[in-house]
């Protein structure tokens, strides 16, 4: 039968994970309690940041070491906090985003701030993996590119609050546009 491991954690570090998963695969097929105790040693370790590296020495009753070195990539803009936005839209709207996306519909995300526009775009593009968007990816559009918002295919964006009067008309008339303002849902910057 397949095996699967879940793991869960509020640091966005999927090339890490993969690399520990990789590990506990080849612990696995040696022996549960060896890959128990991975795992403990791992969960007791500081993660790795800014490039350092996790490292975990085993010495076996045969005298074979075994040394594990798992990279970690550091911070990554629109990666890093995925967990805040998440609690800040609800898991409801966040479940709603993504599955509009999945669907390749046009999704606008609106707020008061640039600073938390653009993150929130970017950490929603994030939450995708192992998917990634191939469609028109905008942080937070330009007062002056408006129009774009009316293109037919699909697209992620960010808009300023301010703008989103101007968009009324589109949202009236499009099922196949899913917007939410970050302020209704409680998201402050």
């Amino acid at each position: 039968l397949p095996e699967v491991f879940a793991i869960i954690s509020p640091i966005h570090a999927p090339l890490f994970y993969f690399a520990l998963a990789r590990e506990c695969v080849c612990y696995l097929h040696d022996n549960l309690k060896k890959l128990e105790n991975l795992l403990n040693v791992v969960y007791r370790c500081t993660f790795p940041t800014d490039g350092s590296s996790l490292h975990v020495f085993e010495k076996a009753k045969d005298g074979f070491k075994r040394n594990i070195v798992i990279r970690g990539q550091g911070p990554t803009l629109g990666q890093s906090d995925c967990s805040g936005i998440v609690r800040r839209m609800g898991p409801e709207i966040t479940v709603a985003i993504i599955a509009a996306l999945l669907a390749e519909q046009r999704v606008i995300i609106a707020g008061g701030s640039v600073q938390c526009v653009c993150h929130a775009v970017q950490s929603v593009a994030c939450l995708l993996h192992p998917f990634s968007w191939p469609y028109t990816l905008i942080p937070v559009l330009p007062d002056s590119l408006l129009e774009i918002v009316n293109s037919p295919t699909p697209y992620l964006m960010g808009l300023l609050r301010t703008n989103m009067y101007k968009l009324k008309s589109l949202a009236a008339k499009d099922k196949n546009q899913c917007t939410d303002d970050l302020t209704q849902v409680g998201f402050t910057s």
